[in-house]
């Protein structure tokens, strides 16, 4: 044991209640209460009919079909974002190029307007 002068301090307990409450599934509980029964959530419903019982195979395919996918938006993002720095970075470049060519152009067309200047002034 190591010698210590002070006591050391117990651990702290923090008495989390989660906030998220769940309207009917409390109504069901006190209606299960109320027949003496036991709810069990995970339980299969049993006033289900039969055919209501499993989805059909068509309607499974259909809705992973049509519905959610995880991570489809995180993925459509990052592919947008990505193609969106590559559309930028050929503007930027396609942008430079047709700076220096215009700047090039315009050097040319001032140094043959001072020659021309010059051979009109030496007249």
């Amino acid at each position: 044991m190591g010698i210590s002068f002070l006591p050391t301090p117990k651990h702290r307990v923090f008495h989390y209640e989660p906030r998220y409450w769940n309207e009917k599934e409390e109504k069901m509980k006190e209606r299960y209460a109320k027949y003496g029964k036991e709810y069990d959530p995970k339980a299969p419903w049993e006033g289900k009919a039969s055919d209501e019982a499993e989805p059909k195979d068509t309607e499974v395919k259909n809705h992973l079909r049509d519905g959610y996918v995880p991570g489809i938006l995180i993925r459509d993002a990052y592919r947008n974002g990505i193609d969106s720095n590559r559309r930028k970075t050929t503007n930027t470049k396609v942008r430079t190029i047709i700076i220096i060519v215009s700047l090039l152009l315009a050097f040319i067309a001032v140094y043959y307007f001072t020659m021309g200047i010059n051979v009109l002034l030496q007249q």
